[in-house]
């Protein structure tokens, strides 16, 4: 699922792990919701309360897809981890005929953030489960729109409705040593970072100077 809001974020974000909250089978999407949200507020968000809510979405998007007739299959979903991802929000690897490993970003893990954490994991859950074969097609779309109806979702193809992304600050930030503008930053050592010597200001022609965040 590709990142389409971006602001700043701290990748120092560590769940607290004295904090007990869990999800059982038996809760509501509301009652899901209320637990999430008070993890979030505690950093207490962590892999094993994401897989709790990937087992709790697969077991209800299944059945409600089966039930009218799309081909579904029940495979192993497992929550793998956090990543650092900063222009994806969640990803569902297949790894086998009849497993997939789902990740989610840390950019998602902020307060009152339970709706777009949910949906995105939704949105990989039903990767997950239609045919291998089905990436965004009409099937995918289809699917969707029952699930958002059904299950008070709101699955989005790409990109985030009604949720918080916040980017990290850039590795690299580019300014000019002669008028001391700053002309861009950067995520990754790209060629301005390793020939900075081939390039020079936009505005008065002067030298790069590269200072290096983390």
């Amino acid at each position: 699922m590709e990142l389409t809001q971006t602001s700043l974020f701290d990748y120092d974000y560590e769940p607290k792990k004295s904090v007990n909250l869990s999800i059982t089978d038996d809760m509501t999407m509301k009652a899901i919701k209320t637990v999430l949200n008070l993890a979030l507020s505690q950093n207490a968000f962590n892999e094993k309360m994401a897989q709790e809510i990937v087992d709790w979405l697969e077991d209800k998007e299944y059945y409600v897809l089966l039930e009218r007739g799309y081909e579904v299959s029940y495979r192993t979903l497992a929550f793998a981890n956090f990543t650092k991802a900063i222009q994806t929000l969640g990803t569902c690897q297949m790894v086998a005929i009849d497993s997939a490993k789902i990740r989610l970003t840390k950019l998602l893990n902020l307060p009152n953030n339970e709706n777009a954490i949910i949906n995105v994991l939704a949105h990989e859950v039903l990767h997950g489960i239609l045919p291998l074969w089905e990436n965004h097609g009409k099937e995918f779309k289809n699917a969707m729109e029952v699930l958002n109806k059904e299950l008070d979702l709101d699955i989005v193809v790409r990109g985030l409705h009604g949720g918080t992304v916040k980017k990290p600050p850039y590795k690299y930030e580019v300014y000019c040593a002669h008028c001391h503008k700053f002309l861009g930053g950067y995520y990754r050592k790209g060629e301005v970072i390793k020939n900075k010597k081939r390039f020079h200001c936009n505005f008065c022609k002067g030298k790069l100077d590269i200072v290096q965040k983390y």
